[in-house]
């Protein structure tokens, strides 16, 4: 009797145990974990990424103050950069912290591992050590190209308006 008790208890256990591995197996949905996103964004030196286009961010947001205020004093420019340097200083590290569930949400795990495995890869690592100067240049590229259709929009409206009778 006793030795039916056990086998029946050893019968449910395994029972148990296979179907939370079979459950724990139909849970995975094919992301990633928060651990292998961390290691490509590391791969990947995201942050040195975010800390390149840094200086261009902030000569595009000094000539606009420059601009709104002309006549400003040097000193007071002065201070407007320090601003720009203390505030954009802890900019890395906060988009790294945005930048892990991101990739989280949208990469699956397959997609993360073969990013990673490319990466450490000749070529990847050639892709990661021009990204930086890419980046900046096509951002300078894209606020030049942007600044032109703006331009370009509101002298369309402002000339279709002024057809229609306003005063601009």
């Amino acid at each position: 009797m006793r030795i039916r008790k056990l086998s029946i208890t050893l019968f449910m256990a395994t029972i148990m145990t296979l179907s939370s591995f079979s459950s724990y197996a139909l849970a995975d949905d094919g992301k990633a974990t928060v651990a292998e996103v961390q290691e490509l964004i590391k791969i990947i030196k995201l942050e040195k990424l975010i800390q390149a286009v840094i200086p261009a961010i902030k000569k595009q947001l000094i000539a606009l103050i420059k601009k709104s205020a002309p006549k400003i004093k040097p000193n007071h420019m002065a201070e407007s950069e320090k601003i720009l340097d203390e505030m954009f200083s802890g900019m890395p590290k906060a988009f790294m912290k945005m930048a892990v569930p991101l990739y989280h949400h949208h990469l699956t795990k397959e997609e993360v591992r073969g990013l990673a495995n490319f990466y450490k890869t000749p070529v990847g690592r050639s892709v990661i050590k021009k990204m930086p100067v890419i980046t900046q240049q096509a951002q300078k590229l894209g606020a030049l190209l942007g600044q032109k259709l703006a331009i370009d929009a509101f002298n369309k409206s402002k000339e279709r308006l002024r057809k229609r009778g306003y005063k601009l």
